[in-house]
């Protein structure tokens, strides 16, 4: 059923808006993978965990609300700088998982680019 939907989605909406929910739903994923085997022991981990969630996932939502709404046009004019943003966005989500905080998260940032 997610499947079907996901597809029907990738026929109508903009490959712009596609890039930014798929960062979203990378983050997410690496984001729910690193809770999961989390040390709660681990304060160093904790704390990167909680950076993440806090300085990147809000972060990403709004974001991809703001390429759905441009792709349906309620959002006035094409924004440059979400292009630049999603560029960024990437690379925080790789150095969460740079940061050795999560070896399964580092596997699953390879196979999700």
């Amino acid at each position: 059923m997610l499947r079907d939907s996901y597809s029907r989605a990738q026929m109508v909406v903009s490959d712009r808006a596609l890039d930014f929910a798929s960062e979203v739903n990378r983050c997410l994923d690496i984001g729910h993978r690193a809770a999961l085997e989390l040390d709660e022991n681990d304060a160093v981990a904790v704390a990167a965990l909680y950076r993440f969630v806090d300085d990147s996932l809000g972060f990403r939502v709004r974001l991809l609300r703001r390429a759905i709404r441009e792709d349906l046009g309620i959002e006035p004019g094409v924004d440059a700088e979400l292009d630049d943003r999603l560029v960024s966005l990437r690379g925080m989500r790789h150095d969460y998982v740079g940061s050795g905080t999560s070896e399964v998260a580092a596997q699953q940032l390879d196979l999700l680019g």
